[in-house]
């Protein structure tokens, strides 16, 4: 930081890669520490997971905001400093990291073959200045759903992490999702039947993800990809710039995700104005309702475009 600060440099935004380092509640995290005699005598009710996790995750959180939070901010008060995978959260985590495997005994929210994780409130503690969920196409996730489409199977699980922060973000807050398309981390010989999401629909989430509070986007993927990588993202981004008075001051209207393939709507309100979107999953033609304080406007069939409707009396 000082090497910035003394050669008058300012920092608008830092992005922090905080994944593996420091205490961590999963894998064999909470067996270990229910056979620690240190860590029975430090966390009360360490039999209960979530007691055990909200005390590794508030030392962890701790780390984070007196290590990199509170020092990046001492040198540049007005920067927006944030780390990957942190953000306010509904209770639940949708997805696992690479590293993580799936608990047989931790509670957990079931969706078909999916098991949703329960996540402490870690964000507040940090000091982090902006949200950061990640919608990566994780491959052991495909297998999760039985929808005939093998892109909703992809769709429906990013945009319930798109969602989840959306919904439990502050709008103060800015929201900056690491986002990648190709299937991440799979194995050396990958099932065939784990179908690559397509362009179109991984695009289609993006602007989604805009209409339902995401304020940009922050793009992982390898060497090899970066060019596909880069045009999809950047393709929608500058399309979305035309909208860009309702991406500045509008206010999401929907946050329902389809349990089964069909039409999704999502929303940004600006006055009486709100822009839509609606991406089709299946054969319906019909326009389809969008409730809205309490009343119902219809959203017709308009296939890869924005619709900008104004709301009556």
């Amino acid at each position: 930081m000082s090497a910035y600060k003394e050669r008058d440099l300012p920092l608008d935004l830092v992005i922090g890669d905080w994944e593996v380092d420091g205490p961590i509640e999963w894998n064999d995290a909470w067996d270990n520490c229910r056979k620690c005699v240190r860590c029975r005598g430090h966390i009360k009710n360490i039999d209960d997971f979530r007691d055990f996790q909200a005390a590794l995750r508030t030392i962890r959180s701790d780390m984070q905001k007196r290590t990199y939070a509170d020092v990046v901010k001492g040198s540049f008060p007005r920067v927006l400093v944030g780390n990957y995978a942190v953000y306010p959260n509904d209770g639940y985590r949708y997805w696992y990291d690479y590293f993580e495997r799936e608990p047989d005994i931790q509670p957990y929210k079931p969706d078909q073959r999916a098991r949703y994780r329960p996540w402490f409130q870690e964000f507040p503690l940090t000091g982090y200045t902006f949200a950061m969920p990640v919608a990566y196409t994780w491959y052991r996730t495909f297998d999760w759903y039985d929808f005939e489409s093998p892109d909703y199977r992809w769709f429906y699980n990013l945009l319930l992490v798109a969602s989840c922060a959306g919904r439990s973000t502050p709008a103060e807050i800015p929201l900056i999702p690491f986002v990648h398309w190709q299937t991440t981390t799979p194995p050396p010989d990958p099932d065939p039947r784990v179908k690559q999401f397509s362009e179109e629909k991984y695009q289609e989430l993006l602007w989604h993800m805009l209409l339902r509070g995401h304020d940009a986007f922050a793009m992982y993927c390898r060497p090899a990809g970066i060019g596909k990588e880069t045009r999809l993202v950047q393709e929608v981004f500058a399309a979305a710039l035309e909208y860009k008075e309702f991406l500045d001051h509008g206010r999401p209207v929907n946050f329902e995700v389809p349990p089964r393939p069909g039409p999704v709507v999502s929303g940004l309100m600006h006055g009486r104005r709100v822009l839509v979107r609606r991406t089709d999953f299946d054969a319906t033609d019909a326009a389809v309702a969008l409730k809205i304080g309490g009343r119902a406007f219809m959203v017709p069939r308009l296939t890869g475009r924005c619709q900008v409707l104004t709301l009556g009396d």
